[in-house]
């Protein structure tokens, strides 16, 4: 009997629809009785299903500033009333209440030139969804200003604010306008990082962990400079945000990372083999990737971070590079492990597979040491 199908993910646009309008609009009434839900509504829905969610997000904002009471003062009354009546979520879980965002939306839109009363707004205001992206244009224009505040904010009773302290700050934030001064000097978020490595939320260590990652990609040596520092005093905890805030470090091969994670960065390993079947491999279909890894005679027991690395074929000729995590293996001196991995070319929205020569590589610790050549073949 066929497997079932896996259910098919609902597009996150879809949670901020006309239903999650009406939602916002009936709270917003709720706190303001004044507000028209009636006009607010039609005017934020104009079009609404044919638009992405950053759209959806700004029309249904946008349409918020025309309907609330200006100057910004008297919005920001407004909003923290909805704030203050808002359903909160799951203590250590991100909010997940799309029908929140257009409020964030909303606050460096009307009041961008009032930083005290925006900055402190958007405290209050994230615990419902967050205030991550909001935050932005105010770190861009205010700078040292804003990281004052921030470095305020590391004391919060809420963690929501302590992850915004780190999350706001990442330099390559998913989904949000780049700010070139996060990029360029990611000195003054590492302090804030610094100050919340030891956080006693997971939910804020994880946004740590992240935003190290983000820093390693521009700046690797800053990056394994703070996760030294941190592990000059280590914990089980430390140890975590370190492991996963240099993965990106770890998937590149950088011998300092591997070091910091108490891996050899040229592994003893005396033979090392590399299998895919079937080869060609059938467009929209999978591979079976095995690497055989024997351990040289004298080389002590260790861990071996075992990871694999595509070779796409592009549009035109051969493409980008992808490092797959494999496992972590303990192998004992003179044994052999074999370590599999499944390579799947099945259709997929985020990628777009073209038949012709690939190549896959095994790596060990960072170190490339077997490739195998195979072919795509073209669609039936």
């Amino acid at each position: 009997m066929p497997a079932a199908a896996a259910p098919e993910r609902t597009p996150f646009k879809e949670y901020l629809d006309a239903r999650a309008v009406r939602r916002l609009a009936t709270l917003v009434r709720t706190a303001h009785p004044p507000f028209d839900a009636d006009a607010f509504c039609a005017d934020a829905t104009a079009g609404l299903a044919g638009l992405a969610l950053s759209a959806r997000v700004a029309q249904v904002g946008d349409a918020l500033v025309r309907h609330l009471p200006a100057p910004f003062d008297a919005t920001a009354q407004v909003l923290d009333a909805v704030a203050a009546r808002w359903p909160r979520g799951v203590p250590g879980e991100t909010p997940g209440d799309f029908a929140a965002w257009p409020l964030f939306h909303v606050v460096p839109a009307a009041g961008l030139d009032d930083f005290e009363r925006g900055f402190e707004l958007l405290r209050r205001l994230t615990p419902l969804f967050s205030a991550e992206m909001a935050i932005r244009p105010f770190l861009d224009r205010y700078g040292d200003r804003a990281f004052e505040r921030l470095h305020q904010w590391v004391d919060d009773p809420d963690e929501h604010v302590r992850r915004l302290v780190s999350e706001g700050t990442r330099p390559r934030l998913p989904w949000a306008t780049r700010v070139p001064r996060l990029s360029a000097d990611p000195g003054p978020g590492l302090a804030l990082l610094d100050r919340l490595v030891d956080d006693p939320s997971l939910y804020v260590r994880r946004s740590v962990a992240n935003h190290l990652n983000d820093v390693s990609r521009d700046h690797p040596a800053l990056a394994v400079a703070a996760a030294t520092r941190w592990l000059e005093r280590p914990s089980a905890a430390r140890r975590w945000v370190v492991r996963h805030g240099l993965r990106t470090l770890v998937k590149a091969g950088h011998p300092a990372a591997f070091a910091l994670l108490g891996h050899a960065d040229a592994p003893a390993v005396s033979q090392a083999r590399l299998v895919i079947t079937p080869d060609p491999v059938p467009f929209g279909g999978r591979a079976a990737v095995a690497a055989s890894l024997t351990a040289a005679a004298d080389d002590p027991a260790g861990a071996w971070v075992v990871d694999f690395a595509v070779s796409y074929m592009g549009a035109r000729g051969p493409g980008r590079r992808k490092v797959f995590k494999g496992s972590t293996v303990h192998v004992e001196p003179g044994a052999t492990c074999v370590v599999r991995f499944a390579l799947d070319f099945r259709p997929i929205t985020t990628r777009r597979y073209y038949p012709g020569p690939h190549e896959v590589a095994v790596q060990v610790n960072g170190t490339v040491l077997a490739r195998v050549a195979f072919e795509l073949a073209g669609p039936a």
